[in-house]
């Protein structure tokens, strides 16, 4: 006799298993940062920060602060060793050392990151995060 979901002798279709995790809008926002958080990265580690890839990848950094701000406020990122977490629920994680901005951090020794309303863009709409286009280029390559 064949189980359920058996190819040989089951009469009834094999059903996928969806499981449907919603996220607060908190959460998700989050994740939208850090994914352009690291799509900068990857960006600056290619090209120089003048570069316009480099610098339209900021702009959609900027842009992700701007609206997690504009609707939720203050973004605040705790740092673990291979993990970013927003409101206790993981927003960032990736296998892979070397481009793992959590580890890259976590090794730097920061360990909460924190940004708060209006804060995000300075004069000129430069970019004001907690380390500047050169460090980072150095961080992530080091």
């Amino acid at each position: 006799m064949a189980l359920r979901g058996d190819r040989a002798g089951s009469r009834e279709p094999r059903r996928a298993m969806n499981v449907v995790t919603e996220h607060s809008p908190e959460t998700e926002s989050a994740r939208k940062v850090c994914a352009h958080l690291y799509r900068s990265c990857c960006d600056l580690r290619l090209y120089p920060a003048s570069h316009p890839t480099f610098r339209a990848s900021m702009e959609a950094l900027l842009e992700a602060l701007d609206d997690h701000q504009a609707s939720i406020g203050s973004l605040v990122l705790e740092v673990g060793e291979a993990v970013l977490r927003c409101e206790d629920e993981e927003v960032y994680s990736q296998n892979s050392g070397r481009d793992n901005l959590a580890f890259i951090m976590f090794r730097d020794g920061i360990r909460t990151l924190t940004s708060m309303r209006g804060r995000a863009r300075g004069a000129g709409g430069l970019c004001r995060l907690p380390f500047a286009a050169d460090q980072l280029a150095e961080t992530i390559t080091t």
